[in-house]
């Protein structure tokens, strides 16, 4: 295998290390976890069984880090 899409939920928010150095945001346990996709988030809930149904009340496909900061405004 030479590729992977682990890091991807990260690379989209902080794409090179200079960035994460100088973002202005309080970097908490809790955040790191939804910028990794390990959050509490319907489609990792899902994933491990948690929850039924992975789809984002906005309709716009199941709630991901990227549905949430990007497209849903519900």
């Amino acid at each position: 295998m030479t590729e992977t899409t682990k890091g991807a939920i990260t690379k989209a928010f902080l794409s090179k290390i200079e960035d994460s150095l100088n973002f202005r945001i309080n970097i908490t346990p809790k955040f790191k976890a939804i910028v990794t996709g390990h959050g509490n988030i319907k489609v990792y809930l899902h994933k491990h069984r948690k929850i039924g149904d992975p789809t984002c009340p906005c309709r716009q496909g199941p709630k991901t880090v990227q549905n949430i900061v990007f497209d849903c405004f519900s």
